[in-house]
């Protein structure tokens, strides 16, 4: 039980799980050892179900309060502060978050629907309490239930199976868990890896492994757990999966390098709705083929009714790397990103190939609030003994579409740069921002075009707060300055 914070829902006091978050913007090429966790701080949530409007009072402890928000301020009524009681009303199921005194010890609190399960013959079944898990592997047509109350330590992959659902209120807690590039089968942390060893996969299949892992597989449905402390990537979809669902999950408690939210690879049919996404590198990424045997487009995924925080990288991305790459129809609608350190918005390629399109994208309804301060963030490519945090003010950008280094992908995201650019093609194509509404300060866009190396086409922006839009070699861009804050902008 929390220390600091007390939750009530219509009286009722609610459990409070404490987990660790990213304490500062500092993140590092994977060096060959964890992130120190001295980096990290401590965060809360709590998780319950509600079927009808809900009043939610949260004491505080051990600190003054100069400051108290909840985010997104649109999803609930009649907040009050009185003392060190904060309340206020919740219409209906949805994530929202506490913030006392800014930033730091923010308390998260997922209000889901109400759950019903009934056990069949083949389930694998977590109830309440503590459960060792190690790898779990379910099998075609089977059921995860992680019940309310539950706490499983351990990690999923569904390995080229068809009808799995993965459901319940519980945790998924995957911080005895060592990162793939660290973990050795036979050493504490590398229960994991061993399984797989035995299992006879390829580490390839696990190479970014994190909370759970979905390979080569169809009809997955993942819904209402909490998944925490993940190694890496935290929820993976790769290798031409199909008819994926993720509702209601919530990812916290992610502090480690390189520690995702969603990230789609080469997968197609996908729907992310509902979540709350609190991670500390990017957030929710369409990934075109990158990873060990991927080769398949990424097409018609949409992510919508999501909140989003992001601790170091990037809300929302789209990414190419060396291989040929198709990343089409892609919708971001109705989505609360309520914090923010790089990009809101990405499209972006890193090693480059001879054919790589994006196309037919859309951000639609993106609300965002800002900082007043944003510390820059520092990424390493070397190592170095010591992580000095800048408190130079960084301003993130609202969107940027541009190109990354081009050139030999070294492995450990080191790159060998070209000293040709011949033969390289990029094509970004039919990108609408529509609706984007910031809170507190306005961002900049920059689409950065490079033919015949890069050619960003049929960019619509429409209906956004922005300050400015700085493009470089676009085709068609089409400015709607009705409703939309621009102060200026620049070609070439």
């Amino acid at each position: 039980m929390s220390q600091k914070y007390r939750c009530y829902v219509n009286s009722r006091e609610q459990d409070i799980h404490e987990v660790r978050v990213s304490a500062a913007p500092i993140n590092h090429v994977w060096p060959g050892f964890q992130r120190s966790l001295g980096q990290s701080e401590p965060g809360w949530f709590t998780t319950f179900d509600m079927a009808e409007p809900a009043l939610v009072e949260v004491e505080v402890a051990g600190m003054e309060i100069s400051s108290a928000e909840v985010r997104p301020a649109h999803a609930v009524r009649e907040f009050q502060q009185n003392g060190h009681r904060i309340s206020f009303v919740l219409e209906r199921p949805q994530q929202v978050t506490l913030l006392v005194n800014g930033l730091h010890d923010a308390l998260h609190i997922f209000a889901n629907p109400p759950f019903e399960y009934e056990p069949k013959e083949g389930d694998i079944y977590f109830g309440p309490g503590e459960h060792d898990a190690g790898l779990i592997l379910p099998r075609s047509g089977q059921r995860v239930c992680i019940d309310a109350g539950a706490v499983v330590h351990g990690a999923i992959l569904i390995h080229e199976a068809e009808n799995v659902t993965v459901t319940g209120r519980g945790v998924l807690d995957s911080s005895r868990i060592k990162c793939p590039k660290e973990a050795k089968a036979g050493e504490e942390g590398g229960e994991v890896m061993e399984a797989i060893a035995k299992l006879g996969f390829d580490f390839e299949k696990w190479l970014v492994g994190g909370n759970l892992v979905i390979y080569h597989s169809r009809n997955v449905k993942i819904e209402g757990i909490v998944l925490t402390d993940s190694p890496s990537w935290s929820v993976i979809a790769r290798n031409g999966c199909r008819d994926l669902l993720f509702d209601n999950i919530k990812i916290v408690g992610q502090w480690r390098y390189n520690s995702d939210g969603i990230d789609i690879c080469t997968s197609q049919d996908v729907t992310i709705r509902n979540c709350f996404i609190r991670s500390f590198d990017d957030c929710v990424v369409m990934r075109a083929p990158f990873l060990h045997g991927e080769s398949e487009p990424v097409r018609n995924v949409v992510t919508e009714h999501c909140v989003l925080w992001c601790d170091w990288g990037k809300n929302l991305e789209i990414w190419c790397g060396e291989k040929r790459a198709l990343v089409e129809d892609i919708v971001f609608r109705d989505l609360d990103l309520i914090h923010l350190t790089h990009y809101a918005i990405s499209i972006t390629t890193t090693y480059g190939s001879d054919s790589a399109l994006v196309r037919k994208v859309l951000y639609e309804d993106i609300r965002i609030c800002t900082e007043e301060f944003y510390p820059k963030p520092l990424f390493r490519i070397e190592d170095c003994p010591d992580y000095p945090l800048s408190q130079q003010e960084n301003l993130p950008w609202l969107a940027v579409l541009n190109r990354g280094p081009m050139g030999r992908n070294l492995g450990n995201q080191h790159c060998e740069e070209a000293t040709s650019l011949e033969g390289y093609h990029l094509r970004y194509q039919d990108i609408t921002l529509k609706g984007v509404k910031i809170a507190r300060r306005p961002l900049s866009i920059l689409l950065k075009g490079e033919p015949p190396l890069l050619e960003i086409a049929d960019v619509r922006i429409q209906d956004c707060d922005c300050s400015d839009i700085c493009a470089n070699s676009v085709e068609n861009l089409n400015i709607s300055k009705d409703g939309t804050a621009v102060s200026r902008i620049l070609f070439g």
